[in-house]
């Protein structure tokens, strides 16, 4: 049994395959989530659940959130029945959500002023990643901090990088989907030139994989 006990708030597509995996690599976790579905999903596997973000927190040495968005995580750290209001000193939380980096600082303000320690972490990889345990993560934070959290975020993903403090690892996520959103974006104008050229479009896809159009997204989307 690894010596860290891991909390896991938020049971999505992404969290429920991730928090599997910690089971499965020796760490204890205990897990929250409002879909009691997930929750039970998470037991069959080995974790334990509480009732609320706080009680996950208290019971926890590391604390991992893996929600939709800004909102959702200001809600799961700071409101009602959150993290922080189980929080012990010297722990860490980990968002690995994708997420407005100035929440993201907002939320280690408030985390380091109760004694803790957070890091941004947003990964990409989609959900086979996430199954796999290969994902891509981004981490913003104290090297010190990092360093701490690297076994388990190892456990999650197949490259970790440490992008600088607090807000790093949130920022490279949003310009990396910038690099996607354009080269889906300039992919799609191709494809619309191919066929309107008049070219067999499987031979044009065949054609183009393997020149310097190839990419994530037209081997994974085309």
């Amino acid at each position: 049994m690894r010596n860290e006990k891991i909390g896991f708030v938020g049971l999505g597509m992404m969290g429920l395959p991730m928090a599997r995996n910690l089971v499965e690599d020796g760490y204890s976790v205990n897990v929250f989530d409002l879909n009691k579905a997930t929750v039970n999903a998470a037991k069959d596997f080995g974790a334990t659940s509480s009732d609320s973000a706080a009680e996950t927190a208290t019971l926890s040495d590391i604390v991992i959130t893996m929600v939709p968005d800004s909102e959702h995580v200001e809600a799961v750290i700071a409101g009602a029945d959150g993290i922080l209001e189980g929080l012990k000193p010297g722990s860490v939380v980990i968002d690995m959500s994708t997420i407005d980096p100035e929440m993201g600082k907002k939320m280690a303000n408030l985390i380091e002023a109760k004694g803790s320690n957070f890091v941004d972490a947003p990964v990409t990889g989609g959900v086979g990643g996430a199954e796999a345990g290969i994902l891509s993560i981004l981490v913003g934070g104290n090297a010190e901090v990092f360093e701490r959290a690297l076994p388990v975020l190892n456990v999650l993903g197949g490259d970790v990088s440490h992008m600088g403090p607090v807000g790093s690892g949130h920022m490279t996520k949003i310009a990396n989907q910038l690099i996607g959103v354009a080269t889906l974006a300039g992919m799609a104008e191709a494809f619309v030139l191919a066929k309107k050229s008049g070219l067999d479009m499987q031979a044009f896809f065949d054609a183009v994989k393997n020149g310097a159009g190839r990419s994530w997204a037209l081997e994974t989307l085309g």
